[in-house]
């Protein structure tokens, strides 16, 4: 995961402190943990942008900042990645919050022979979004997905699933929706697909 030098900053005018919902404050320092402060509260954290797909993204760690929390027992402080990237058709952004870090997955991801690349200068840590997180921000939005979906001659909830790397539920819903514009436009509708055979889990 290659983090942008030139840091959105302007995302903090969209993601409230996820502790009190007041504003957030970038004070950028140079190799510092933290480097978002709450306006009001004592939240902080760690803000990050990164041009790449979530799915295929890693995160990374010095190894000697590794060994001293390992060896401090230190907990990382909240990080929140403001991941941004298009697939050829769709501009994509998504905000994670990540509460925590715990040492346990540390310590499993030194332990894993793939997650540290030798002789380089950053540990790669892998499965990151295995651990609490929860998503502050995203576009498109789901209304913004309906409409992509609404140009498809053909649709199925599990489709929409696999294309925006969502949830059955949601995926239903946004159909419902791309639906809905459909017949507002006065188009016959979309052929609806089949989903009894392939639906996937829900998120």
């Amino acid at each position: 995961m290659k983090n942008n030098p030139a840091l959105d900053w302007f995302i903090l005018n969209f993601v409230p402190c996820p502790n009190c919902k007041s504003r957030l404050e970038a004070k950028p320092v140079e190799r510092e943990w933290k480097n978002v402060f709450c306006t009001t509260c004592d939240f902080a954290c760690r803000f990050i942008t990164v041009h790449q797909d979530p799915n295929i993204s890693k995160f990374n760690i010095l190894p000697q900042d590794l060994k001293t929390l390992l060896t401090e027992k230190t907990l990382l402080p909240p990080l929140i990645i403001d991941y941004k990237w298009n697939d050829g058709e769709i501009e994509w952004e998504k905000v994670f919050f990540f509460p925590f870090i715990s040492s346990k997955f540390l310590e499993e991801q030194q332990q894993c022979p793939v997650s540290l690349i030798p002789d380089r200068e950053t540990s790669v840590l892998y499965h990151i979004d295995d651990l609490p997180n929860m998503t502050l921000y995203e576009q498109p939005s789901e209304e913004d997905m309906a409409e992509i979906v609404s140009k498809w001659n053909q649709v199925s909830t599990s489709h929409i699933q696999r294309k925006f790397r969502i949830g059955y539920s949601r995926s239903a819903r946004i159909k419902d929706i791309a639906m809905a514009l459909r017949r507002q436009r006065g188009v016959i509708d979309l052929e609806d697909l089949d989903d009894s055979d392939d639906i996937d889990d829900d998120e």
